[in-house]
């Protein structure tokens, strides 16, 4: 409600980036083992090119939901499954004298997980002097080559009750990382 919160912020701890960062897959999606190298480009914000300087991108997995535009009213997720979010370091190394790098990640997921997951990756590069810029950003993937889904028909009423004396239909269907249907036994 009325709450107020204040906080001090000195100027000099506030430092912008100096480096433009640039992560990219050249995809909407990473599937498991159909992951493409990512191209990362640094260059300074005047424009040149970010030479030989280290680079270092972590990677974090956490629970998102598993959805497919064509599908509306699947369930793709395991509601049994718990997820506790996964931090991974995909590339610590140097930037060539073009201010790039191929980063190949190796994905290993080490827990089960419910469905898609949401990769979030930060790449910081380092300047000689010590300061670093950071860009984030956050990408699905796809831990399995083939989702199940189900569809529930919605109970009577506001409680979605589906009462033991009726008869129902569930539907079942079987669909590919890209959302396209696929036989139940093709993998």
């Amino acid at each position: 409600g009325g709450a107020e919160f204040q906080k001090t912020l000195k100027i000099e701890t506030v430092k912008p980036n100096r480096l433009k960062i640039n992560f990219d897959f050249r995809t909407d999606r990473l599937v498991k083992d159909k992951i493409p190298p990512a191209t990362l480009e640094a260059t300074w914000l005047t424009g040149a090119a970010a030479r030989n300087l280290k680079a270092k991108v972590m990677l974090t997995l956490s629970k998102s939901v598993t959805a497919f535009k064509n599908f509306p009213g699947y369930v793709f997720d395991n509601p049994a499954a718990g997820f506790a979010a996964e931090n991974i370091t995909v590339f610590d190394g140097r930037l060539d004298a073009g201010g790039r790098a191929m980063v190949a990640p190796k994905i290993h997921v080490t827990h089960i997980a419910p469905g898609a997951l949401k990769a979030s990756f930060e790449t910081m590069v380092f300047e000689d002097g010590g300061d670093f810029s950071v860009d984030r950003f956050s990408i699905p993937y796809y831990p399995y080559q083939s989702y199940a889904g189900l569809s529930i028909p919605k109970g009577s009423g506001d409680d979605r009750v589906l009462y033991t004396d009726q008869t129902y239909d569930i539907s079942l269907l079987n669909v590919d990382a890209g959302g396209l249907p696929v036989p139940s036994n093709s993998f």
